[in-house]
C-alpha cells in the first residue's frame, strides 16, 4: 500500500469518528429556562397578604447560578451567566438579562443563586433606579395605607436543597422556577409600629435596621424551586 493511499484511508476514518454538520451532527447541551415568581403565583398587579400588607413591587438582582452533583453534593460547580438576572417577582415579563443558560444532564441536591448589588450604570431598563447598589428592592403598602421601600445589599447565596432525595435534570429547555413566599418577609407587627414618616418608610442598613435583617434572613428560607409545578428544593440558611 502506498503512502498516499493509507493518508486518504487515515483521513476517510478520522471523519467518519470526529463527523460532520450534515451526517453526524455534534449534539449542543442543554438549555435552563429560569423563572421567578412569588410563591402562591398571585398574578395580579400587587400582592396582597393575609397579614394586611401589600408588596407591589419586589426587584431582585442575582450574578452566579451554581449547581451541586448529588453523587458526593459537596463542591458548587457554576454556570456561566453572561449578565446578571434582574428581576420583578410580581411581573414574569420584567425578567433581565440571562435565563436561559446551558447545563449538564444528571441528579442534584442543590440548587443556588447568589444575591448581589450592581451599579446604578449597570442597572438595565425598567429597572428602578434605587436598585442602583443594592440587590434587593421591595415596594409595598402597610394595612394603613402607608407605602415602604426596602432596600437591601443582601449579597449572600440562595441555596435550595432537597429534602429527602435528589431532582434530575434531563430535558431541553429545562424549565425552573425560582419563587417566594412574600407573606414571611416582614415581622408585621414591628412594621406597623412605625410612626408615619411622611409619604414612604425606607427600611434599609440606616433606617429601621432590625426590620431589615429579619427580611435578609427570612427571604432564603421563603424561597422553594419548582420543576413542571412540583416542589424540588427549598431554601435554606446560605
Amino acid at each position: 500500500m502506498n503512502r498516499l493511499l493509507l493518508a486518504l484511508i487515515i483521513s476517510l476514518w478520522t471523519l467518519n469518528c470526529v463527523g460532520t454538520d450534515v451526517g453526524n451532527p455534534q449534539q449542543a447541551p442543554p438549555q435552563m429556562h429560569l423563572e421567578f415568581s412569588v410563591f402562591d403565583d398571585t398574578a395580579s398587579e400587587a400582592l396582597p397578604m393575609d397579614n394586611g400588607l401589600e408588596i407591589d413591587e419586589a426587584w431582585m438582582v442575582f450574578t452566579r447560578l451554581s449547581l451541586r452533583h448529588a453523587d458526593t453534593c459537596d463542591e458548587d460547580v457554576d454556570l456561566t451567566l453572561g449578565e446578571p438576572i434582574v428581576a420583578d417577582l410580581l411581573d414574569p415579563e420584567s425578567v433581565i438579562g440571562t435565563r436561559e443558560l446551558y447545563y449538564w444532564r444528571g441528579e442534584f441536591c442543590r440548587f443556588i443563586l447568589h444575591f448581589d448589588s450592581i451599579d446604578a450604570n449597570q442597572l438595565p431598563e425598567g429597572a428602578p433606579a434605587e436598585l442602583g447598589g443594592h440587590s434587593i428592592v421591595i415596594r409595598g403598602r402597610r394595612a394603613d395605607g402607608t407605602a415602604f421601600e426596602l432596600r437591601s445589599d443582601f449579597s449572600d447565596r440562595l441555596r435550595l436543597d432537597t429534602e429527602y432525595e435528589a431532582f434530575r435534570l434531563d430535558e431541553n429547555p429545562e424549565i425552573l422556577e425560582v419563587a417566594f413566599a412574600a407573606n414571611s418577609w416582614f415581622d408585621v407587627t414591628a412594621l406597623d409600629a412605625i410612626e408615619s414618616e411622611g409619604d414612604l418608610i425606607v427600611i434599609d442598613d440606616e433606617s429601621h435596621v432590625a426590620l431589615l435583617d429579619y427580611f435578609e434572613a427570612a427571604v432564603q428560607h421563603s424561597a422553594r424551586l419548582f420543576r413542571k409545578d412540583i416542589l424540588i428544593a427549598t431554601g435554606e440558611d446560605g
